[in-house]
């Protein structure tokens, strides 16, 4: 007893005399270092498909069909409203197309004050005269001042709305498409892509073919993975793979473009259906696996 109470009293002379000089008493600490968590493994590949092309079709080039990048040059501005259109290569296989024609632009996915929309009403909040970026540079283009007839279809589509698209026997869907101004017409023009506001920065990422002169394609964006398959559709957002509900009955499909219109941090997915004789376009501009907007003429 006499022992410990010399200690404590030995311990608060030590404390004491720190005190009184201002030096203030030295005391290590321990710190302990947890593990690193292990690393995830990466999602395993899906197993192999065939290829897409046909079977006993001698496979054509699918440059065309992929837009280039978005790399023109300027600044780049965020904007509430902003909408990303389309002028589609009219097939994958072959250039049936071989009219020469004006670019036409099909409004796509957008944001309207914030809020991600699709199809004709992007075109809604377009001028009628508009100056869009594509990977061409600034292009003007402009809405139809005439009503659109569709002879085969023995429709009319009152201006300026248009169909997105037509077939050998009719016209599809109602649209507000842009025409292209001051530009020569071509035939057998590959897919391009057109942002308005011409500076809008909507995140936009153009995917390319696939390796092995395939069309099955993998690639990242963020978090989230993406693969187009003679099957469909499938993608990763960090809980498993899962397929789009795409139910083509053509020859696949290719992926496009992501982009983030509405910068919610959401990608949208732009899709091109492989039809034998015409295309389809399938936007995903949410998290469902449902499109938000599609259009198909195309036929086997």
């Amino acid at each position: 007893m006499a022992h410990a109470l010399a200690m404590k009293l030995g311990w608060l002379a030590i404390a004491f005399i720190a005190c009184d000089t201002g030096t203030p008493p030295t005391t290590t600490t321990t710190t302990k270092v947890a593990p690193a968590p292990p690393v995830a493994a990466a999602p395993l590949p899906l197993p192999p498909v065939r290829p897409i092309a046909p079977s006993g079709e001698a496979r054509t080039p699918l440059a065309r069909v992929f837009p280039h990048a978005d790399a023109a040059p300027g600044q780049r501005t965020r904007y509430r409203t902003a909408v990303i259109l389309i002028a589609p290569a009219r097939s994958a296989w072959n250039a049936e197309d071989s009219d020469a024609k004006l670019p036409r632009f099909v409004p796509l996915v957008c944001a309207i004050d914030g809020v991600i929309a699709t199809g004709e009403k992007c075109g809604e909040v377009m001028p009628a005269h508009a100056t869009i970026r594509t990977a061409d540079g600034p292009l003007e283009v402009a809405r139809s001042a005439k009503p659109f007839f569709d002879a085969a279809g023995e429709h009319v589509y009152p201006a300026p709305h248009g169909p997105t698209c037509c077939m050998y026997n009719t016209c599809m869907e109602s649209t507000i498409p842009y025409t292209a101004m001051h530009v020569k017409r071509e035939s057998g023009a590959p897919t391009k892509l057109g942002v308005w506001p011409a500076d809008a920065d909507v995140s936009l990422e153009v995917a390319g073919p696939g390796t092995n002169s395939t069309a099955i394609q993998a690639f990242a964006r963020g978090a989230r993975r993406y693969e187009a398959r003679a099957d469909g559709i499938w993608w990763n957002a960090g809980s498993g793979w899962a397929q789009a509900n795409v139910h083509t009955m053509g020859n696949g499909e290719v992926l496009l473009a992501t982009s983030d219109v509405d910068h919610d941090g959401t990608p949208e997915l732009v899709a091109y259906e492989l039809w034998a004789n015409d295309y389809g376009i399938d936007v995903f501009a949410t998290a469902s696996l449902d499109p938000s907007y599609s259009f198909s003429c195309g036929n086997i």
